[in-house]
């Protein structure tokens, strides 16, 4: 049996306008910033600072896989919100269940500039794994090349929509804080 292991990284810098209310007022609310990493559909809240995310189904040779992982969001005493991977499933490869090992391990946190906040962050995502048949017959530099492709294209997925979405929402949730506060001043 080939052993394996697969990797990727991403970094993100984010000009966020700043707004009444501070950023970090906005991370310390984790449900809507996991909001931002994906469609609702795709997202599911576990508890307080667990939370499922189904990424997109792909497809390798004839297998339709669809990775589904738990996530651990916290904002830690730096004011920097980690995310980590606490589970992970690989629907459509059950069979490799203890066979494989999971990882993704990210931070986001703000660093102030004048006129702006720059969102900075990081997301290593990770994975070590026994090839099963038919990719052990292949080589290694084949799978492991497809693979690492897969998982920048799926990390990639998640920061293409946290890019598009965070600046969004937090001016929302400053917008409906400020609404909150004017109706309990009338």
């Amino acid at each position: 049996m080939k052993q394996m292991r697969l990797m990727t990284t991403q970094t993100v810098e984010l000009r966020v306008p700043p707004q009444r209310f501070p950023i970090e007022d906005y991370l310390r609310t984790p449900d809507r910033f996991v909001q931002t990493l994906a469609p609702a559909d795709r997202l599911q809240r576990i508890d307080t600072e667990r939370y499922r995310l189904e990424i997109p189904a792909f497809s390798m040779l004839t297998l339709t896989i669809c990775p589904v992982v738990d996530l651990a969001v916290w904002v830690d005493d730096a004011q920097k919100v980690q995310i980590e991977s606490v589970a992970f499933e690989m629907r459509g490869m059950e069979g490799i269940k203890d066979r494989f090992d999971f990882k993704l391990i990210g931070e986001l946190y703000p660093v102030h500039i004048p006129q702006w906040v720059l969102m900075r962050g990081s997301a290593l995502l990770r994975i070590d794994l026994d090839l099963p048949i038919p990719f052990s017959m292949m080589p290694k530099s084949v799978v492991e090349g497809a693979g690492n492709t897969l998982l920048k294209a799926s990390l990639g997925a998640v920061k293409g929509q946290m890019l598009k979405e965070l600046v969004r929402d937090y001016q929302a949730w400053a917008l409906e804080r400020s609404g909150a506060i004017a109706r309990g001043k009338s």
